[in-house]
């Protein structure tokens, strides 16, 4: 073995181990980190529910409005812009109502911490899952960026052995857009997750623009250069808009049943609206009773037999094979009402 061959061993276990080193030193750090936030978060939630409590006793009920605003996002206090995600999720709505003075309503308090309780509990539980599809989504938008350069790349070489233009032009602005486009990707996403917009038409119209149409450009681009089939232009499409959309729905797993219901309790309930809910409820629980199952005579009298069934199997079952060895059940058994009536009823129809 050469020199050259013991110093390459050498380094290729030596970089093997600081690369294990990192990776083990990068899984335990984020674990105490993990493991501290879900404990000071485990404190800060039996700390709300003796303010729940307190709030309950009229005694209490200013020292517990005291320890409350120490316990919730100061940054929410007299926000300027109200009813928005920033709003609701820096307890805005609850500051509001601790500053109307005396006229604090304790139900509708009482009502928000229990939301801001179930709201918390979920996003712990959402940030121990693991979900690997934040690490599948940095990898894609590096390929995303390099397959972009690529097709610009590919549009410069080309461009001297292409006749039209014109296409050729539009191609390579396009290009130099859906790069861009890609760059923003990232900013887009916080965009919209710390304030997405309550209109499905702009959302859907953002989603298109922003991330379909750069993803499908790129996935074309690179399918008709390696002049791969044509099948492949349909399944691209279909995986994009799957993974697009798996992706930015994670986002309102806890966040937008939160917010969701906040809007529900203090939407005013018109008359009309009232008596919609009302008859709604009528007519889904007279379908819940037409959907109940009624049991009739031959049902009632299949079910019958199959019980008699059972208990002539289990008195069948408790009958001992040895009764010299098993005296006690042997009696036990002999004196069983229903197989001493069982035995009578053999006898009489042998005699008939």
């Amino acid at each position: 073995m050469t020199i050259e061959q013991v110093v390459s061993i050498i380094s290729a276990i030596g970089l093997s181990a600081i690369v294990s080193t990192i990776i083990t030193f990068v899984q335990n750090n984020k674990k105490n980190n993990l493991d501290f936030v879900t404990k000071e978060r485990s404190e800060w939630r039996k700390k709300l529910k003796e303010i729940l409590s307190e709030l309950s006793d009229d005694t209490k009920k200013e020292s517990a409005i005291i320890k409350l605003k120490s316990e919730i996002n100061p940054y929410g206090k007299n926000m300027e812009f109200k009813h928005t995600k920033p709003y609701y999720m820096k307890e805005g709505h609850i500051w509001d109502l601790l500053d109307s003075g005396e006229n604090v309503d304790f139900d509708r308090l009482a009502f928000y911490i229990e939301l801001l309780l179930k709201f918390d509990w979920e996003r712990s539980k959402s940030e121990v899952r693991f979900r690997p599809i934040k690490a599948i989504n940095q990898v894609i938008q590096c390929l995303l960026f390099f397959s972009s350069i690529y097709c610009i790349y590919i549009i410069f070489v080309n461009f001297p052995n292409n006749s039209n233009n014109i296409l050729h032009i539009i191609n390579l602005l396009s290009s130099f857009v859906v790069f861009v486009f890609i760059l923003l990707q990232p900013l887009i996403t916080n965009a919209i997750i710390s304030n997405p917009s309550e209109k499905q038409r702009e959302q859907i119209w953002v989603f298109i623009v922003f991330y379909a149409i750069p993803s499908i450009y790129v996935s074309w681009n690179l399918i008709y250069e390696f002049n791969l089939e044509r099948s492949f232009y349909i399944i691209s499409i279909l995986l994009i808009f799957a993974y697009e959309i798996s992706y930015l729905y994670l986002f309102y797993i806890y966040e937008q049943p939160y917010i969701i219901e906040i809007k529900r309790f203090l939407r005013l309930k018109s008359k009309k609206h009232q008596l919609g809910v009302k008859l709604t409820n009528q007519i889904r629980n007279k379908e819940d009773r037409l959907n109940q199952y009624e049991y009739d005579t031959r049902s009632i009298n299949s079910l019958n037999r199959r019980l008699k069934k059972l208990k002539r199997k289990l008195t069948t079952r408790n009958r001992p094979d040895m009764y010299m060895l098993h005296p006690i059940l042997f009696c036990k058994y002999r004196k069983n009402r229903k197989r001493i009536v069982k035995e009578v009823k053999k006898i009489i129809k042998e005699k008939n």
